[in-house]
C-alpha cells in the first residue's frame, strides 16, 4: 500500500523502521564463517527487522557476525549517523549485505618471467618496474583506513601479507619468498616495501648468475661445434657431404629448467602453500601480478588446482600489468586474458587491468580485497570479451570480432527433488565453485539461482527452490533444476554424440571432462542426502551394545582400502551400512559436505632412544629406530573414550552431539580422522554444515585442552652426558626440569605436514643441492634425484635452507672409530631435545627434528612506533573490532617452524690426487641441515636452554646454531 508524505512521517516517527539498502557486517576472527554461511545469514534475516549491534551486548560479543552499519533506502530527515543505532531496519530482497573481516590473509605472487624484461613501448616502461609499482600502489591503497557508510567509526582490519617472487625460468638456488607473515599498516608500509625490494634484488642477481652460466655453456658448445664443422670440411669426407648443412643444436643444460606448462601452476601452488602458513582468517586472497604471458599444461591439472582453491575458500585475483596486445611491441607475446578471467571468476576473485580505475568512496582495492558482497555483477558479464577500448589496437575489419558476441543457448539437463535442506544444498554447491546469481521469493517459495563458470562460454546453472519461510522438518525437500548454457556447437556435441561420432581428440576430452563434472555433482547430492538423513533417522545414533564397549564398527586390513564390518550380527551390519559412506570418504574432499579443521600433533618418543648404533652397517641401521607407541596408545585410548564410538580402529571416530550441544535443536555429529605417520599425526575434524561456528569453536577448544593435558611416564636421563657440552651448572638446571611425567604430545599451530622435510633414503652426495621446481631437470641432474625427493626439492624454493658438512681432519692420520661417531650423533640429538626440538620424521640413518618458536614483528624506529600509538589512540575507532589500530601497532606473536635434519656419518675415500697425498685417506662426513620457515620478525619467549635464539631473524638462526661447530672442533672434526 502506498503512503503519502504525511503518512510516511507518522510511520517513521512511530515505528522507527527503515528499509535497509546496504548492511555492513563484520565477521569475527574467533570462528570461521564460509561463503555459504554468509548467504545463510542473509536468508535467515530476510523479511525481519535488525538493529545495529551494541558493544555492551554480551550476546553480540559471542556471535559470529556483528552488524556495524546500515544505510537505509530512503532515510528520513530525522535519521543521522549519530542516532542510527536507535532505529530498526527491514531486510528485503533488494537489500545488499557486505561482509568484512577482522583479519585478512593475503599473498602476492610476482610473476618474474622472462617476458617482464621487455619494454612496454605504449607506456614507455619496463614491465619489471611496473610490477613493483603495482605492488606498492595496491598495498598502499589497501592499508588506508576505511570509513564505512552510515557509520563514523574507522575500520582498519589486521592484514597479514606474504610476497613471493616466482621465477618460472632456469632453476636457481634463490629463495622465492621475499616476505612472509608481515602485519601491514600505514606506519610500516615503507619499511615493508624496502624489505621486498631488497630481497627482490637478491633474486635478480641469482637469476642473472644462472642465466649467465647457461649462456656461457651454450657459447662453449657452439664454438666446439664450429670447430668440428671446420675440421669436417677439411677432411675428404666433406667432399661427399657438401650438400648437407651442419647446424648447431644446443644440448640440454646441466641446470634444471622449468617446463612452460608447469610454471604458472607452480606459482598458484606456492601461493596456496603461503596462505596455509598465514594466520587463519575468513578471507584468503591470492593476488597474482603478471603480464599475462602464461600457458597451461592441460585442463585436468587446472581443474585440480581450481577445486583445491574452491574447497579452501581461496579467492584468486589477477593484476594485469602492461598494455594490451599490439603487433608492433612485446616481441609477439600475447597475454592469456581469458584464462586469467576464468580463474578469477571461478574462485570468486577479480581480474583487474593495471592501473585500475578508482571510484568515489571505497577504492578499487578495498572493493576487491576487503569486501565480500552478496550481490555481485553478472558472472557472464565478467567473462565476456569487451569491445576494443580507446588506445587499444584494432583493425578496420569488424568481422574479426564475431567471436566476441558469442550467442549462448540454454538446454535443460535435469530436474528433481532432493531430501536435504536448502542451506545444506547451497553450502555444497558453493564449495563446488557455484556462484550466487540471484535470490527471489514468490508465492511462499524461495528460489536461489547459482551459476558455475565451467570454462569459457560454458556455464552450468543450478536453481534451488523450497518452501518459504524455511521450516526445520523431518520431511523437508528441496527442488533443484540443472541447465546448461553454452554455444550451439557444444550443446550439439553433448546431445548427439551417439549419432554423430566425434573424431577430434580435443573435443572428446572436453566432453568427457564435462560429463565427469556432472557425475560428480550427482554423487555429491547422494552423499549429502545420506548425511542429512542422520538427523531424521533415530537408528543412526542408537548404538549397539558391542560398540559401547569400544569395539570398532569397521576393520581396515593392512594394504587394503576397503573396510569390512567388525561383526556378523544383523543389527551390527544394519548400523554399519549407515556409516559406511563416512569410512570411504576421502578427507581431501570433506570440505564439500563439512566444516573442516585440522590439528597437528607430534608424539613424544619412547625411551631409551637409540637412533645411531655403534656399527653403521645396513643391517644394524634397519633394525634400530625411533618409536612412539606409548604416546600413540595414550592418544588413541583418549579418542576411544572421548568419542561415541570407533568407526575404524586408530583411524576414524564419531562423536554425537545432542540437540542442546549442537545448537540446532536436532541431533548431529562430527568425525575425527587420524592420519598418522609416526611421530607426526594430523587429526582432521569435520562438522556438519548445520552446526554454528560458536559451537564448533567451543568443541575444538575443549578438545585441544584435553589432548594437551594427556601425560605419559618418562624415564629419567643421566645428566653426566651433558656435562661435557653444557657444563655442570647448566646440566643441573636441565636435569631439574625432568619430572616423573611428561606431555604425551605437543600441538603445533602451523600445518607442518605442508612443509615437513622427509628423507626416505640417504642422498648419494651432499655437495650439491638440486632445485628442480618440479619440472624438467637435465639428464645429469635427474640422475642425482629419486622420486622421494620431489617434495624436498619443491620446498627448497620456499624454505630457508642451510647445510653443514663436517669432516675429520685431513692432517690427522687417525680415523675416528664408528663408536665414537655414534656417540657424537647421539649427543647432538640429546642437545636438540633439551632445546625443545621434537622428532617429526625418521628413516634409517636420518632423523628430522622440529621446533616451533614464537616470533614478533620488529620496528626500526621504536620512537616512531610510540608516536603512532599515541596518535591512533586519539582517533575514533570501531568499538566492535578486536583488532583496532592501537592493538595493531602492538605486533602479535606468530609461530615459525624450524626443522633440523641429522644424517648418519658417511665414510668417504679421498683420492691422493685430490689432497696431494701419496695414499688414499678415509674420512668421515657428518652432515646436518636446517630448514626454516621465512617468517617475518624476531624470535621471542625463548627458554634458557635456547637463549641464543633470542631476538634473531630467521636468516640468522642457522648461524646461531654454533653448538654443533663447537662440539665438532673439540672432537677433532672440521
Amino acid at each position: 500500500m502506498n503512503r503519502g508524505p504525511d503518512t510516511d512521517e507518522y510511520y517513521y516517527q512511530e515505528s522507527k523502521v527503515f528499509k535497509a539498502d546496504t548492511i555492513y557486517v563484520i565477521l569475527k576472527k574467533s570462528c570461521y564463517v564460509s561463503r555459504s554461511l554468509r548467504i545463510q545469514w542473509f536468508l535467515q534475516h530476510l523479511n525481519t527487522n535488525i538493529r545495529l549491534s551494541s558493544p555492551d551486548d554480551e550476546e553480540e560479543k559471542h556471535s559470529e557476525a556483528v552488524i556495524v552499519s546500515v544505510v537505509p533506502q530512503e532515510p528520513h530527515p530525522g535519521w543521522c549517523i549519530e542516532n542510527s543505532h536507535s532505529f530498526e531496519y527491514t531486510v528485503d530482497l533488494s537489500s545488499n549485505v557486505i561482509f568484512l573481516g577482522e583479519v585478512y590473509s593475503q599473498v602476492y605472487c610476482l610473476d618474474i618471467s622472462p617476458s617482464v624484461s621487455t619494454v612496454d613501448i605504449q607506456h614507455g616502461a619496463v614491465l619489471l618496474d611496473v610490477i613493483i609499482k603495482a605492488l606498492r600502489k595496491s598495498i598502499s591503497y589497501l592499508v588506508k583506513p576505511l570509513l564505512l557508510p552510515g557509520s563514523s567509526h574507522c575500520y582498519s582490519p589486521e592484514i597479514f601479507i606474504t610476497v613471493i617472487a616466482h621465477t618460472p625460468f632456469y632453476i636457481s638456488p634463490a629463495q622465492q619468498v621475499l616476505v612472509q607473515g608481515w602485519k601491514i599498516s600505514e606506519e610500516n608500509l615503507e619499511e615493508f616495501l624496502e624489505a621486498v625490494i631488497r630481497q627482490l634484488a637478491f633474486i635478480e642477481d641469482a637469476v642473472a648468475q644462472v642465466s649467465g652460466t647457461i649462456h656461457d655453456q651454450f657459447e662453449h658448445e657452439r664454438k666446439e661445434s664450429l670447430i668440428e664443422q671446420i675440421e669436417l670440411k677439411k677432411s675428404t669426407e666433406a667432399l661427399f657431404n657438401d650438400t648437407q648443412e651442419n647446424k648447431f643444436t644446443p644440448t640440454s643444460p646441466n641446470i634444471a629448467m622449468v617446463s612452460p606448462g608447469s610454471g604458472f601452476l607452480n606459482l598458484l601452488r606456492y601461493g596456496m602453500l603461503a596462505l596455509k602458513l598465514l594466520p587463519v582468517s575468513n578471507f584468503s586472497n591470492l593476488v597474482v601480478i603478471t603480464d599475462g604471458m602464461i600457458i597451461l599444461p592441460d585442463t585436468d591439472t587446472l581443474d585440480s588446482v581450481l577445486n583445491h582453491m574452491r574447497y579452501n575458500d581461496i579467492a584468486c585475483y589477477f593484476l594485469h600489468v602492461g598494455s594490451q596486445f599490439h603487433p608492433n611491441c612485446g616481441f609477439g607475446f600475447v597475454p592469456y586474458t581469458e584464462v586469467m578471467q576464468l580463474i578469477a571468476v571461478a574462485t570468486n576473485g577479480a581480474y583487474m587491468q593495471y592501473p585500475p580505475l578508482h571510484t568515489n568512496g571505497l577504492n578499487v582495492y578495498h572493493q576487491n580485497f576487503l569486501i565480500w558482497s552478496l550481490k555481485r555483477k553478472s558472472v557472464i558479464t565478467d567473462l565476456s570479451t569487451p569491445s576494443p577500448k580507446e588506445g587499444e589496437w584494432t583493425i578496420s575489419n569488424r568481422n574479426f570480432y564475431g567471436n566476441r558476441d558469442c550467442q549462448l543457448l540454454v538446454k535443460k539437463y535435469l530436474e528433481n527433488d532432493i531430501n536435504v535442506s536448502v542451506y545444506s544444498a547451497l553450502a555444497c554447491r558453493i564449495r563446488e565453485g557455484f556462484i550466487l546469481k540471484d535470490i527471489s521469493a514468490r508465492d511462499n517459495e524461495l528460489i536461489i539461482t547459482f551459476v558455475l563458470p565451467w570454462t569459457n562460454h560454458i556455464y552450468i546453472e543450478y536453481t534451488l527452490s523450497c518452501q518459504w519461510p524455511v521450516v526445520a522438518s523431518s520431511s523437508i525437500s528441496t527442488h533443484y533444476k540443472n541447465n546448461i548454457k553454452a554455444p550451439y556447437e557444444f550443446l550439439h556435441d553433448i546431445s548427439c554424440r551417439m549419432r554423430v561420432p566425434i573424431k577430434s581428440p580435443f573435443r572428446q576430452a572436453l566432453i568427457a571432462r564435462f560429463w565427469r563434472s556432472l557425475k560428480s555433482f550427482a554423487q555429491s547430492d547422494f552423499l549429502l542426502s545420506h548425511l542429512e538423513s542422520f538427523m531424521n533417522n533415530p537408528s543412526s545414533y542408537y548404538l549397539p551394545e558391542i560398540l559401547k564397549n569400544g569395539m570398532p564398527l569397521y576393520n581396515l586390513t593392512p594394504g587394503s582400502c576397503q573396510p569390512t564390518v567388525g561383526s556378523s550380527d544383523i543389527g551390527f551390519s544394519q548400523f554399519g551400512s549407515i556409516w559406511r559412506p563416512a569410512c570411504l570418504l576421502n578427507n581431501n574432499l570433506w570440505q564439500k559436505w563439512f566444516h573442516t579443521d585440522r590439528l597437528g600433533i607430534i608424539f613424544k618418543h619412547d625411551e631409551p632412544l637409540n637412533l645411531f648404533p655403534h656399527s653403521f652397517s645396513a643391517t644394524s641401521i634397519q633394525s634400530t629406530g625411533m618409536q612412539c607407541r606409548q604416546a600413540a596408545n595414550t592418544l588413541y585410548s583418549f579418542l576411544k573414550s572421548y568419542c561415541s564410538f570407533v568407526l575404524i580402529e586408530n583411524h576414524s571416530y564419531i562423536k554425537f552431539l545432542s540437540p542442546n550441544e549442537s545448537g540446532t535443536g536436532r541431533h548431529s555429529f562430527f568425525v575425527i580422522r587420524s592420519i598418522f605417520k609416526p611421530p607426526y599425526a594430523v587429526l582432521h575434524i569435520a562438522f556438519l554444515y548445520n552446526i554454528p561456528g560458536i559451537v564448533r569453536s567451543k568443541v575444538l577448544e575443549d578438545f585441544k585442552y584435553s589432548i594437551s593435558a594427556l601425560k605419559i611416564p618418562r624415564i629419567s636421563i643421566q645428566k653426566d652426558s651433558f656435562d661435557m657440552i653444557y657444563g655442570s651448572e647448566k646440566s643441573n638446571i636441565i636435569a631439574n626440569t625432568y619430572n616423573s611425567q611428561t606431555n604425551c604430545c605437543i600441538l603445533l599451530d602451523k600445518p607442518l605436514e605442508k612443509i615437513l622435510i622427509r628423507y626416505e633414503q640417504m642422498p648419494k652426495e651432499f655437495k650439491t643441492v638440486v632445485f628442480p621446481d618440479g619440472t624438467q631437470p637435465s639428464p645429469k641432474a635427474a640422475s642425482q634425484l629419486s622420486s622421494s625427493h620431489g617434495l624436498i626439492t619443491t620446498l627448497s624454493r620456499y624454505l630457508h635452507h642451510r647445510r653443514w658438512i663436517w669432516k675429520t681432519s685431513i692432517e690427522s692420520s687417525i680415523f675416528l672409530p664408528s663408536s665414537f661417531l655414534a656417540t657424537i650423533m647421539s649427543t647432538l640429538v640429546k642437545i636438540r631435545l633439551q632445546e625443545g626440538f621434537y622428532f617429526a620424521h625418521y628413516s634409517p640413518g636420518i632423523c628430522s627434528m622440529v621446533l616451533e618458536v614464537q616470533m614478533k614483528g620488529m620496528w626500526k624506529d621504536n620512537g616512531k612506533r610510540a608516536r603512532m600509538i599515541n596518535e591512533r589512540s586519539k582517533e575514533k575507532e570501531c568499538p566492535y573490532l578486536d583488532c583496532n589500530h592501537e592493538k595493531g601497532l602492538e605486533e602479535e606473536v606468530q609461530s615459525c617452524i624450524i626443522q633440523y635434519v641429522l644424517f648418519s656419518p658417511k665414510t668417504v675415500i679421498m683420492d691422493k690426487e685430490e689432497e696431494n697425498n701419496d695414499q688414499n685417506i678415509r674420512i668421515a662426513e657428518l652432515v646436518s641441515e636446517c630448514w626454516i620457515e621465512p617468517q617475518h620478525g624476531v624470535v621471542v619467549n625463548c627458554p634458557r636452554s635456547r637463549n641464543y635464539m633470542m631476538n634473531l631473524q630467521y636468516q640468522q638462526i642457522p648461524d646461531a646454531v654454533r653448538c654443533d661447530a663447537d662440539y665438532w672442533g673439540s672432537s677433532g672434526i672440521q
